[in-house]
């Protein structure tokens, strides 16, 4: 079991927590919203500062000296080998008057195969997690929950052209936390917190997955299900890039301490939902990031995409209505 996280008191009442479906992309402000409802946000502490903070061995730690794609790179008429594909999907999170921007961002190393009927077939495993703060509490999650919830296969799709300019689609990705689907697409989500198909996914003793607030203000114990839809088009031989449509559906089983959920309200926050898929395995010319077994890891890949692709940062501005 986790250790007893520090609780805040609260000069309001706060009920238990309760399933909540929300219809944003959003997956991780819930437990922020339901506590802004209830009462006012709280201060941080003045000499603390939160940044965007990564579920994900080494991100950014270091820098890697790559050669941004696109350069030299030529078309290959298939898309068979190693991507570096980086999404960020935007929500606005409103109570009262005050709106603001949460971001959700993953960093992919996607390995897809494609056959002789050019029907792809894509591996994804997540490397990283980013979550953006929101109210000034830091959300964060373990990464064995990165582990146990990937990789994930996809595919079916058509691959019909990769010259610069044509489209391209990836279908419902599932990022799955905590729930032992056969379907992962499509099977009936769990909002009974007993269905036998809720498990501790990141072995901390509790079901679900574990979301940790700020400095271990509040812990909630949750699964959760977002399904991606990719839309881009290739803007040169070795890059894809478009927007992300994203559909979430979220039970929070249970929570710690008095901070609770309450009705909330979130908002797509679709103009800043955005992706860019790098290939990294050399083939056209293209970056070539395998080590000297022709493999590459999450490590590399998690050094190489600050060079590669850059980061939009939220900005609350953006959800003002």
């Amino acid at each position: 079991m986790p250790p007893e996280p520090n609780v805040l008191t609260l000069p309001c009442k706060t009920p238990r927590w309760r399933s909540v479906r929300p219809t944003s992309p959003a997956i991780v402000v819930a437990l922020v919203v339901g506590f802004a409802a209830a009462c006012a946000p709280p201060s941080a502490p003045s000499d603390l500062e939160f940044e965007d903070r990564d579920t994900g061995a080494g991100a950014d730690a270091a820098t890697l000296d790559v050669v941004p794609a696109g350069g030299d790179a030529i078309v290959v008429e298939d898309l068979e080998g190693a991507w570096l594909h980086y999404q960020q999907v935007s929500t606005c999170v409103d109570f009262g008057d005050l709106h603001f921007e949460q971001y959700t961002r993953y960093t992919y190393l996607v390995e897809v195969e494609q056959n002789e009927r050019d029907v792809a077939t894509e591996t994804w495993t997540a490397c990283s997690l980013e979550l953006s703060p929101v109210l000034s509490m830091q959300p964060t999650v373990t990464p064995a929950l990165l582990t146990t919830s990937f990789p994930v296969v996809t595919g079916g799709y058509k691959v019909f052209d990769t010259d610069v300019g044509a489209e391209w689609h990836s279908g419902p990705v599932p990022e799955v936390w905590g729930i032992d689907f056969a379907e992962p697409a499509t099977e009936p989500f769990p909002y009974e917190d007993d269905d036998p198909r809720i498990y501790d996914s990141d072995a901390d003793g509790n079901p679900g997955a574990t979301l940790i607030f700020g400095d271990d203000i509040c812990r909630a114990y949750m699964v959760n299900r977002t399904l991606n839809n990719h839309h881009g088009e290739f803007v040169a031989p070795d890059r894809i890039a478009g927007s992300v449509n994203s559909a979430t559906e979220q039970n929070i089983i249970d929570a710690t301490g008095e901070i609770c959920g309450r009705e909330y309200i979130t908002r797509d926050n679709q103009p800043r939902n955005v992706f860019e898929r790098v290939r990294i395995d050399g083939r056209g010319g293209a970056l070539d990031l395998r080590d000297e077994e022709g493999t590459i890891d999450c490590e590399t890949v998690l050094l190489a995409r600050p060079e590669l692709i850059e980061r939009i940062e939220a900005d609350d501005a953006s959800c003002d209505i």
